[in-house]
């Protein structure tokens, strides 16, 4: 029985004939009774059958990676780990406080006294008179929603399923009809301006609102106009429109008044819920039109991302 250290001495000498001696590795490996082949793996510090193994293992890996990548997909946005970062182990609740108080957040202790909530829009602790509250609704953030949407693995390791919460920004069960938006924010102006250009164009002052928001923002824009027809859509982050698109407005005389409401639901844009609103009008016939007087008026739902 040859031990291990004999087998080291006799590799070693075998590499020392063909680096030391100058013999070829033919040569040397005709002398010791080996294979040429196994000889130049030892010269190259391998044992025989590494290169081969290490070879194989790349060319697994390679193959496997797909389809373990099928099996347990990995989240592709970076907003789900934010997301899963600022969520408490706790479930997110609607807190009916009072007769119509509504707060949205985790239940951090409950007694007889007190309730203590960490509100999930401020991130603030609420102590409650225990009294005071009415109602405690469990629900599901946006956040949490966008956690759960991350694709189900396969073969899933486990059983449980996850349960189907109402959104906590929503009155009933899911898909139920949506509450008021808790927030607003506008813009306004009495300067004057015309145009005969049938081309869309930013109104400068009812352009560039910023609101962090989720969900369906509503925009409703009042206008007073004198002259030709006068057409105006919204734009949302210089890119698409609020629906229903463009719309027209068609003065019957001097200082007539419109008032319309435009609806979109908008995405996480670059990984923020920040987001630009921009009055645009023209002139569908050519014919001059003057834009008197205007507002703008932005009912949205606060966002949770880089807010």
């Amino acid at each position: 029985m040859f031990t291990k250290e004999w087998r080291e001495d006799f590799r070693r000498e075998a590499v020392r004939s063909v680096h030391r001696e100058g013999k070829s590795f033919q040569q040397a490996a005709e002398e010791h009774g080996i294979k040429e082949r196994l000889l130049r793996s030892w010269a190259q510090g391998g044992t025989g059958g590494a290169g081969a193994a290490i070879f194989l293992a790349v060319l697994a890996s390679s193959l496997i990676l797909p389809y373990v990548w099928n099996i347990y997909p990995i989240p592709r946005t970076i907003g789900y780990y934010s997301a899963l970062i600022s969520q408490p182990w706790l479930p997110a609740e609607r807190i009916t406080v009072g007769s119509d108080a509504l707060v949205i957040g985790y239940t951090l202790s409950a007694s007889d006294t007190w309730v203590i909530i960490l509100d999930a829009r401020t991130r603030t602790i609420r102590y409650v008179p225990a009294a005071d509250v009415t109602g405690r609704l469990v629900c599901q953030l946006n956040s949490e929603h966008l956690i759960a949407s991350n694709p189900s693995p396969l073969v899933p390791l486990s059983t449980v399923r996850t349960p189907q919460l109402p959104s906590c920004w929503s009155s009933g069960s899911p898909g139920g009809p949506s509450t008021p938006p808790e927030l607003d924010a506008s813009k306004w102006t009495t300067v004057k301006i015309a145009t005969s250009s049938a081309g869309f164009r930013h109104v400068t002052s009812l352009s560039q609102l910023a609101i962090c928001a989720i969900n369906q923002v509503s925009a409703t824009l009042s206008v007073e106009i004198s002259g030709g027809p006068a057409g105006f859509r919204i734009q949302i982050d210089r890119g698409p429109l609020m629906r229903p698109g463009a719309v027209r407005f068609v003065p019957a005389g001097p200082h007539d008044t419109f008032s319309f409401t435009f609806i979109e639901r908008v995405n996480p844009f670059r990984s923020s819920d920040h987001h630009t609103f921009a009055v645009e009008w023209r002139s569908p016939i050519r014919k001059s039109t003057t834009l008197e007087r205007a507002t703008l008026n932005l009912q949205y739902q606060r966002g949770i991302r880089n807010c």
